[in-house]
């Protein structure tokens, strides 16, 4: 099993994402906002912050050519780790003041990043888990009595099944007027239970689940069409538009209007895309970068 994900990209006009890992997000050169569950920050190179797991974020580009570098950490590892998960609150703008926990975190994860580009060795494995473990044990160290509110909790192959089903249901019938009943009905689930057991296992609402698909979608649209705000968000899955100005207030502090007010000076094109552009792992630009990481700490 996957236990954690590294990769350096370019960050395009904007990405709204969320996924059930710990994801730490590092900026190496650029500026951008990051709209989180809990506020906006505005990061520059130099910073970063933790996203928890399945927690919607979004990433909107502030300057051309920016760079970042993401690392996400499985729930099923970190479960191990830290019984129950901890949460980690943290972030590290521009105007928060730097600490010996910031350097540490950096550090570990330049030098995790450069031994997973150097090669596959049982050596490089060991070390780079080594630094895994740094980056987790200092995030504990900064939030040593906050908890999650849910632990997590194994699945038996019947249930994953029936969870695999669940998704394949939304992903086909998220952009209609699917109904918890609707979606109970075709799994053959009682409505009820299926919320609780989504809940359960996915760590998210089934309605907020839905919901983010679909503004993951009325994002598109914006940005590849030019339909209406009202046939965006009917064409995305909401009853109307006042459901969809609300998802984006609740998300990115602003109107679907005002976000495509911006879209007027954007300089680049990835926001077409849903997959952001990675550079290759040893790419030299990133390493680089990440090797002034390692600098901060000496200072």
């Amino acid at each position: 099993a996957i236990i954690c994900e590294a990769y350096a990209y370019r960050v395009g006009f904007f990405r709204f994402n969320w996924h059930a890992s710990l994801e730490i997000l590092f900026v190496l050169e650029g500026k951008l906002k990051v709209f989180s569950e809990r506020a906006g920050y505005e990061l520059t190179a130099g910073d970063f912050i933790v996203i928890q797991p399945n927690e919607g974020h979004a990433s909107m580009l502030e300057m051309p050519g920016t760079v970042a570098a993401v690392l996400h950490i499985s729930q099923k590892y970190l479960g191990k780790i830290c019984t129950p998960i901890s949460v980690f609150p943290c972030v590290y703008s521009s105007d928060v003041p730097r600490d010996s926990y910031y350097n540490k975190i950096r550090s570990a994860f330049a030098s995790f990043y450069r031994l997973t580009a150097s090669g596959d060795s049982l050596g490089d494995r060991i070390c780079a888990e080594a630094e895994l473990m740094s980056i987790i044990g200092t995030l504990v160290l900064m939030a040593p009595t906050e908890k999650n509110r849910n632990e997590t909790v194994s699945l038996t192959r019947q249930q994953q099944q029936k969870l695999v089903e669940i998704h394949r249901q939304i992903e086909k019938n998220y952009l209609l007027d699917l109904s918890l009943e609707s979606l109970a009905a075709s799994v053959g689930m009682n409505a009820s239970y299926l919320s609780s057991f989504f809940k359960k296992h996915m760590q998210i609402g089934l309605h907020e689940y839905v919901t983010r698909k679909r503004l993951a979608h009325a994002v598109w649209l914006l940005n590849n069409s030019q339909n209406t705000v009202l046939d965006i968000a009917v064409n995305s899955g909401f009853p109307d538009a006042k459901s969809l100005y609300a998802a984006f207030r609740k998300y990115f502090n602003m109107t679907p209007n005002a976000y495509r007010a911006k879209l007027v000076t954007r300089v680049d094109t990835t926001a077409q895309n849903y997959i952001p552009t990675r550079f290759l792992l040893n790419d030299p630009y990133v390493l680089g970068k990440l090797s002034d990481f390692h600098s901060s700490e000496a200072d």
